[in-house]
């Protein structure tokens, strides 16, 4: 992903994305991340820099050299 100037592992933002959801769904019972974690199983490289900015995560922590 190249979005911001910088690549972006793309396959590590979404599994955090999805540990993140699954964890509050089942730790939190907060159903609505149940279907952000299907979302992030299909979403497209834009739609998943959106929810990871949606869910608070430091999409340059993602940055590939």
């Amino acid at each position: 992903m190249d979005d911001y100037g910088i690549t972006i592992d793309g396959d590590a933002l979404r599994r955090d994305l999805k540990n993140d959801c699954m964890g509050a769904y089942f730790g939190g019972d907060y159903g609505a991340a149940l279907a952000d974690a299907f979302d992030v199983d299909t979403a497209s490289p834009e739609e998943l820099l959106a929810l990871a900015q949606r869910l608070g995560r430091n999409i340059y922590d993602y940055q590939l050299d």
